[in-house]
């Protein structure tokens, strides 16, 4: 693992603004992930730290590698500024067992060695002794080399539950990006996703509630007609930059909650004052209950209401104690309207979450494994490296729903999978395409270690039994040429033909896919 985090970004930040900052980010992004290749994992974690995974990597050969990412950092000026990294390195596994909580705090304290060394270095957990001290808060504050500290060790003696390292990077992240509205970047993208997909629903609504208040002109004066046409320009002129602030959430809750009052106020002009006209402020809460985070929905509710309220009060008060149907029912649309709005928009966020999770056995489903051919096909123009591919399935699974029902045959999908899991190394990704077939990507491998990987995994379904049942899995396996773009549609119909030839062949064993040498002289060409 390697923790890399830019020196001094805050200064960038405060001294030539987050737009050159956000312009720094994007640019170091993209010579780390031309420096690493389209196979090795690059994460953004927090602000200006970045995170690398490189599987079956000894430290020496990781270090080796941040070296390489550090200078080409600072290789040529950034957004006209000269910026350099920081990085620290750790290495797990060794006995093969990879604790990432473990691993992630020994390569954070080996990063804020390197930031007490000077910055613009790399330090090693396992070579730098500073490693073991303090690590540095946010901001680049130094900590005294002799200032005490409270080790997870002493935290556990005095009774308390220590945090975890990743949980630690977390909250700092909050710390530093969230506020009372949002509680991260996370939920601020959710945020903006929202509303760039409810861009025609609330153009929609301001479409059909201008030509009502149009065709109303006649009962309700123009009031109402000049309330929208002073709030809709600024407000859609507002919606349109969000993306460019750096914390939109502000802006766009100001403005909303302007744009609700102006049309409140219209209400003092309305010829008549209809009462039960309140109900045209319904929408536009509702809408943005599901655009903005829970507290931001909580808001849009209550000042939606108080406006209600006082609208009804200043424009007929006598009208409104004596029939105060016309107000409380407006007021329960409301509510109803934010809190199912609320819901949505929190339930769109759990969704995501595990929109790429197959319920049943935990692994990834089709659509993950979607995102990921779409990344290594773009991550792979040139056929640099192969990427092999296998193909499983579990041999005669119909016969154990059938004779046990599907109670047991989901017990044995799950058992199935964790085994499967429990046979890769942390980092191979293993996607369950529906009932009982699986298939395994594996970037950087050709075809002779992938039918290995597949031998491995054969020997660990068939080893024991499941649920008092004989259990056996079949596999294909097949590789991308080298030098060939990665094309998963013709590698999936490979291997899936290598698997039945599996199947044909009597189950329970692995068949690979060889290259004909006429098709190899044709890449070769």
């Amino acid at each position: 693992m390697i923790i890399g985090d830019l020196d001094g970004f805050k200064l960038i930040n405060d001294s030539h603004g987050h737009k050159v900052g956000d312009q720094v980010l994007r640019e170091v992004s993209e010579r780390l992930r031309r420096e690493l290749g389209p196979y090795v994992p690059l994460y953004r974690f927090g602000g200006e730290e970045f995170l690398v995974l490189v599987p079956d990597a000894c430290e020496r050969d990781a270090v080796a590698l941040a070296e390489h990412l550090r200078r080409a950092v600072r290789s040529a000026p950034l957004a006209g500024l000269r910026v350099t990294m920081s990085f620290g390195v750790a290495c797990g596994g060794r006995d093969g067992q990879f604790d990432f909580d473990e691993v992630f705090r020994e390569a954070d304290a080996a990063l804020y060695a390197a930031k007490r060394r000077g910055r613009d270095r790399v330090c090693s957990a396992g070579t730098c002794p500073e490693a073991a001290l303090p690590r540095r808060r946010s901001n680049d504050v130094e900590v005294p080399e002799g200032a005490a500290a409270v080790t997870t060790r002493a935290i556990e003696r005095d009774g308390q539950t220590p945090r975890t390292a990743l949980g630690e990077q977390i909250e700092s992240a909050r710390a530093e990006h969230g506020n009372w509205l949002v509680r991260d970047e996370l939920e601020r993208e959710h945020m903006l996703d929202m509303r760039d997909r409810l861009e025609r629903v609330s153009a929609l609504a301001w479409l059909v509630g201008g030509a009502s208040v149009i065709f109303a002109v006649p009962w309700y004066g123009w009031a109402p007609v000049l309330a929208v046409l002073l709030v809709a320009p600024p407000f859609r002129v507002l919606s349109a930059n969000l993306r460019k602030m750096r914390r939109p959430e502000f802006p766009l809750i100001a403005g909303w909650t302007i744009a609700q009052l102006v049309m409140g106020l219209a209400f003092l002009y309305v010829d008549g004052r209809p009462l039960h006209a309140l109900i045209v402020l319904i929408p536009f809460a509702s809408i943005y209950a599901i655009v903005l985070p829970r507290r931001g929905a909580i808001w849009t509710g209550l000042f939606s209401a108080l406006v209600m309220i006082m609208a009804a009060l200043i424009c007929d008060a006598e009208r409104a104690l004596a029939e105060p149907a016309l107000v409380a029912i407006p007021l329960a649309l409301l509510g109803t309207g934010c809190l199912v709005g609320s819901v949505v928009g929190s339930s769109a966020v759990a969704h995501r979450s595990v929109a790429v999770i197959d319920e049943l056995t935990g692994l990834f489903n089709r659509r993950a494994l979607e995102a990921r051919i779409a990344e290594l096909m773009a991550g792979s123009e040139g056929g640099e490296q192969q990427v092999a591919l296998i193909v499983g399935d579990i041999d005669h699974f119909k016969q154990i729903n059938d004779t046990h029902g599907h109670a047991l045959g989901d017990r044995v999908l799950s058992e199935v999978a964790q085994r499967l899991r429990d046979s890769l190394r942390a980092f191979d990704a293993i996607y369950r395409l529906g009932g009982e077939e699986f298939v395994i990507l594996l970037p950087g491998t050709d075809e002779q270690h992938a039918e290995q990987v597949a031998e491995r995994l054969r020997r660990a379904i068939a080893k024991e039994q499941i649920e008092g049942l004989e259990v056996t899995m079949s596999f294909g396996v097949a590789a991308s040429r080298e030098g060939v773009r990665f094309d998963f549609d013709r590698l999936f119909v490979e291997a899936d033909s290598a698997l039945y030839e599996a199947k044909r062949g009597g189950r329970d064993r692995v068949e690979v896919r060889r290259v004909p040498e006429s098709e190899l002289a044709t890449a070769a060409a």
